[in-house]
C-alpha cells in the first residue's frame, strides 16, 4: 500500500503502520484501503497552504488534489477486479442465507400455494 500511495520513506511517513493496517482490516481490499489511505493523506495536505516568499514557492496545498485523484484512480482499479456475488447457487450457500435469522423473509417462494385449501376452484384467487 505504501508504494501505491507514494508512503516510501522510512523517515516522513504520512500514514502510520497501524492506520495502514486499519484501513487494509476495515475495507479488505487493498485497492480500496490504498485509495482510502490516499484520500486520508489528500486531506493532511488540504488544510496547508501554499506560500510563496521571493522566488521560493511551496505549494502543499496542490498535493491534497493530486491525493484525492490518486484515490479515484485507485477505486478505478479497484472496479477492475470486483467479484459479483450470486447468492444461492450452491446447496451450502442457499443454507447459510435460509439460516440467516436476521434475513428479510423473501415474497415469493417455491410451493407457497401448494396448501390452499378452495371448497369453490372457480373463487380462488392467487
Amino acid at each position: 500500500m505504501r508504494l501505491r500511495i507514494a508512503d516510501t520513506s522510512s523517515v516522513n511517513t504520512k500514514l502510520t503502520d497501524e492506520e495502514i493496517t486499519a484501513l487494509t482490516d476495515t475495507f479488505g481490499n487493498k485497492y480500496l484501503a490504498a485509495a482510502a489511505a490516499a484520500e486520508q493523506v489528500g486531506a493532511q495536505f488540504a488544510g496547508k497552504s501554499d506560500k510563496t516568499v521571493g522566488k521560493l514557492s511551496i505549494s502543499q496545498g496542490s498535493a491534497g488534489q493530486r491525493y484525492f485523484d490518486l484515490a479515484k484512480a485507485l477505486r478505478r482499479e479497484a472496479s477492475l477486479f470486483a467479484s459479483p456475488y450470486a447468492g444461492g447457487i450452491s446447496a451450502d450457500d442457499k443454507a447459510s442465507e435460509e439460516a440467516d435469522s436476521d434475513r428479510v423473509a423473501p415474497a415469493f417462494k417455491v410451493g407457497q400455494f401448494e396448501d390452499v385449501s378452495v371448497s369453490d376452484a372457480s373463487t380462488a384467487v392467487f
